[in-house]
């Protein structure tokens, strides 16, 4: 079961750098129960219609236990549905500042 868990998240891992070189913003993972989580792979700040107001959102940091049995992940968002979503203005609400997510509830990666 550990060697299951530690092929999962070296391929969560992967998948992250893979988007990272690709220059894309987000991450999105499912988790059990939680539902859709939005992990930042960089810094974001959105600038609204008013050029004086902005909003940053800070990249999402994620650590790992040598087991695999965890991952931490430092400033988790999910998506505001209240908000129009585009490329050029993502809209997260943070929803977590830290959270410790057990690997086997890990169910989807994008």
């Amino acid at each position: 079961m550990e060697n299951v868990l530690k092929n999962k998240l070296d391929a969560i891992i992967k998948l992250r750098n893979k988007k990272i070189e690709a220059q894309e913003q987000v991450m999105e993972v499912y988790i059990h129960e939680l539902g859709w989580l939005v992990f930042l792979l960089d810094d974001v700040e959105v600038v609204t219609d008013n050029w004086f107001t902005s909003t940053k959102y800070s990249q999402s940091e994620m650590i790992y236990n040598e087991d695999a049995v965890y991952l931490i992940v430092k400033n988790v968002y999910v998506k505001n549905k209240a908000s129009v979503h585009t490329d050029n203005n993502p809209k997260y609400n943070l929803i977590f500042d830290e959270i410790k997510i057990f690997t086997d509830h890990i169910i989807a990666c994008l």
